[in-house]
């Protein structure tokens, strides 16, 4: 008997195959009568569900000439010289130790946070030591002290890691741990005096998402 269910799942058939499978001929009548199959139950279809990706920071590429949603000190200034995408990033060096924060409330049903960002390192330092460096930290956020208390160092990066004048992605450091909370992501630039030398951090493109985000490294 022809399997109707397995013709309508799998099968795309022109009008005349459908016609040669469903009227017999003839000569086949008689031997193979078409039986009545009744009411067709297919299986249901899958329920579609729509995942997004939430960005979680205000302003993650510093566009505003005092960025909306962070917090930074003098030394954290917003150049428009150098940028990943957009027409601005923060910049950390040229006027001495520095930081600049943003408060992020990570949600408790969030798949899989995370915190990634752009970074370029220009330095002109001959030591061959780590004497100026970013300190990538995840602190507590109270209203005071400013400063926190750290949770986490997520990376250091210093005069030693240049990046040829590029900028390179850095992350996905994991925040699952934190889900339901509400953190300081804090960026620490701190620097050596140099004659004649120096060491810049520049950041762009700040993202904490709420999963694993699909990256296209292009603006």
């Amino acid at each position: 008997m022809l399997n109707i269910r397995r013709l309508l799942q799998g099968l795309v058939l022109s009008a005349p195959v459908i016609a040669t499978l469903l009227i017999p001929t003839a000569g086949t009548a008689a031997a193979n009568p078409i039986q009545p199959v009744g009411p067709i139950n297919l299986p249901p279809m899958p329920t579609l569900v729509a995942v997004v990706d939430q960005q979680l920071l205000t302003d993650p590429g510093f566009e505003g000439a005092t960025p909306s949603g962070w917090i930074k000190t003098e030394g954290a200034f917003v150049t428009s010289n150098v940028h990943k995408c957009g027409s601005r990033s923060l910049s950390l060096g040229f006027l001495g130790n520095a930081f600049f924060f943003q408060d992020v409330a990570i949600p408790a049903n969030a798949t899989s946070p995370n915190l990634s960002f752009y970074l370029r390192i220009d330095s002109n330092v001959a030591s061959t030591s780590a004497v100026d460096t970013l300190d990538v930290l995840l602190k507590t956020a109270p209203a005071l002290p400013m400063t926190g208390t750290t949770l986490a160092t997520l990376a250091t990066y210093s005069n030693l890691d240049t990046t040829n004048s590029q900028f390179v992605r850095k992350g996905n450091f994991d925040l699952s741990s934190y889900k339901g909370q509400t953190l300081r992501v804090w960026f620490q630039g701190t620097f050596a005096q140099h004659a004649g030398q120096s060491t810049q951090f520049f950041i762009d493109d700040t993202a904490v998402w709420t999963r694993q985000h699909l990256v296209l490294n292009f603006c």
